[in-house]
């Protein structure tokens, strides 16, 4: 309601803060998929980038927001684009906060490329398996070898997220080597 009361005192809907984000950018990092209809019914532009070379749709899955990308690909947002750092939205959100095993999926039907190296060098399940989000390993690439505490006994992986220092951490504490 505050969005369409800005707008219809005719705030401008494409208006940019001084590192270039737009309102809609905010709401898609923020996941407020209502926002990101009310912006995009008024005119925002889906494809703006600000200074980090982000799109809001980046900006989505930085924030591990499925809602928020859906919204901006049924707008036609480019799910395949990367940002200055040459990370594309499956690096994004391997790198979220909370780890999103289904805007991981959704990226890899769209055809995200999880090969693609960001300009560090990194791929995205490279940031993955440092953070210790084997979920989303698992979905990067079945076949990368998990540790043996997140897995079972037939090789399927378990809910465990934790980070391989953190692995070696707990297997020196308790004498144990797998």
């Amino acid at each position: 309601a505050g969005v369409q009361l800005l707008l219809k005192h005719k705030a401008r809907v494409d208006a940019r803060d001084a590192q270039g984000r737009s309102a809609l950018h905010e709401a898609a990092l923020r996941g407020h998929a209502d926002i990101i209809a009310t912006l995009l019914a008024a005119g925002a532009d889906v494809h703006a980038r600000d200074l980090a070379g982000r799109t809001p749709l980046l900006d989505g899955a930085r924030g591990a927001h499925l809602a928020a990308v859906e919204a901006l690909l049924a707008a036609h947002s480019d799910a395949r684009v990367v940002d200055s750092d040459g990370r594309n939205a499956l690096t994004l959100v391997c790198l979220a906060e909370v780890p999103s095993p289904p805007l991981v999926q959704r990226l890899r039907e769209l055809g995200v490329p999880p090969d693609q190296a960001d300009h560090g060098g990194r791929h995205a399940i490279e940031h993955a398996a440092s953070a210790g989000r084997w979920s989303l390993v698992s979905l990067l690439d079945p076949a990368y070898p998990l540790p043996a505490r997140v897995v079972d006994e037939e090789g399927a992986p378990v809910a465990a997220e934790q980070t391989p220092l953190a692995f070696v951490r707990d297997g020196l504490r308790s004498g144990r080597d797998g």
